[in-house]
């Protein structure tokens, strides 16, 4: 029952960190090109890197379940590959070729 509270807590938490992030690149840089999309995924690799460095110098610091929650779960749904292909196809049916 462990891993289902930790799986469904790391989802949301990731997939509400991507709402808040497009939402905010879109309030502040405007909805023309999907930069929430852009800086999701960008600090997605940035903690993804992070999180197995840490692991890689001390593995006893967090349990599998721990680090699989953050790295699979929580990263997974704040960098999902779907939205950005969503965006870019949208883009192409719109005729913005460049932004696709």
């Amino acid at each position: 029952m462990g891993h289902i509270i930790a799986i469904s807590v790391g989802g949301a938490v990731g997939a509400l960190g991507r709402f808040g992030i497009s939402r905010c690149c879109a309030r502040w840089l405007g909805g023309s090109f999907a930069f929430g999309t852009l800086v999701a995924n960008i600090l997605g690799c940035f903690l993804l890197g992070f999180l197995f460095s840490l692991r890689s110098f001390d593995s006893s610091r967090w349990s599998d379940l721990t680090h699989s929650s953050m790295t699979i779960v929580f990263l997974g749904a704040l960098t999902t590959f779907s939205a950005f292909g969503l965006e870019t196809t949208r883009h192409f049916q719109a005729e913005q070729l460049g932004l696709g």
